[in-house]
């Protein structure tokens, strides 16, 4: 791992800030974590859900790209889990 990789060189994004980059509203960065489509990389000691843009961004536009498809959430859930190994829930 390079150093400027290392997850305290990143900028972590809490949900707002992160919707505002993809273009989405909070509450869908939240549904999606409800249904585990997408997790939080990390917490702030608020309890705030942390995503790093670098791998939370390519995920949403999977997401959409998927959606735009026409294939239902729970479909999604089975497409990331087969292309990326991640649990859905």
């Amino acid at each position: 791992m390079r150093n400027d990789d290392a997850p305290q060189n990143r900028r972590a994004l809490k949900v707002g800030d992160l919707a505002k980059l993809a273009n989405v509203l909070p509450s869908t960065i939240r549904y999606y974590v409800s249904l585990g489509l997408l997790e939080p990389d990390a917490r702030s000691p608020g309890g705030y859900a942390l995503f790093y843009p670098d791998r939370a961004l390519p995920r949403l536009r999977r997401i959409q790209e998927l959606q735009s498809q026409r294939f239902r959430l729970d479909e999604i859930a089975s497409i990331l889990v087969g292309e990326e190994g991640v649990r859905a829930d």
